[in-house]
């Protein structure tokens, strides 16, 4: 991204991924519909190769992309290989944020949020991912010394930072019977 007016060039790249729903089996909380709870494996990369187009404005550029069929337009999301899937997307740039993002409080002021920590109480962290995730009904954002890179939702879903950089927003869950 870079902002003609400041000359601010921020480095940014989107992928979508997918984390692997837990079933249960190493934790006796499984995924569902108000639990997010991935299995533990690293998120699976949708695609690697997506075609882009750019339509350009008189005040915003939109960028357009399909990843594949189930991410162009959300569903249905294949179990047919009998995992669950969580899909995300990631936005990853080279921001400095030092474990701080910012989510709505329902959709009023900014909270700020410290990955892996809690103001009013000692965190044992057991779920590095899903206890970084945070209910967002407007927006999410991370800043640093030079920049600030924010997204707004237009439907409540879920959002964090699991790495410095980077902000992660739920898309679409679907889980696998059992």
């Amino acid at each position: 991204m870079y902002n003609s007016k400041t000359e601010v060039d921020v480095l940014i790249q989107q992928s979508y991924l997918w984390y692997g729903s837990s079933t249960g089996d190493f934790d006796s909380q499984a995924s569902g519909a108000y639990i997010f709870r991935p299995n533990g494996a690293p998120p699976t990369v949708v695609s690697r190769s997506v075609p882009l187009k750019v339509i350009r404005g008189a005040l915003v550029d939109e960028i357009h992309q399909e990843f594949n069929s189930w991410i162009y337009q959300i569903g249905p999301i294949p179990t047919d290989d009998g995992v669950g899937k969580e899909v995300i997307t990631r936005l990853a740039t080279n921001m400095e944020t030092n474990k701080v993002f910012y989510t709505d409080s329902n959709g009023r002021d900014f909270l700020k949020r410290v990955r892996d920590s809690r103001e009013d109480w000692s965190l044992l962290v057991t779920q590095p991912i899903a206890g970084n995730y945070y209910p967002l009904n407007l927006g999410i954002f991370m800043l640093d010394k030079k920049s600030e890179l924010s997204v707004l939702v237009d439907c409540a879903t879920g959002g964090a930072n699991i790495a410095d950089g980077q902000l992660e927003l739920m898309l679409h869950k679907e889980f696998q019977a059992v």
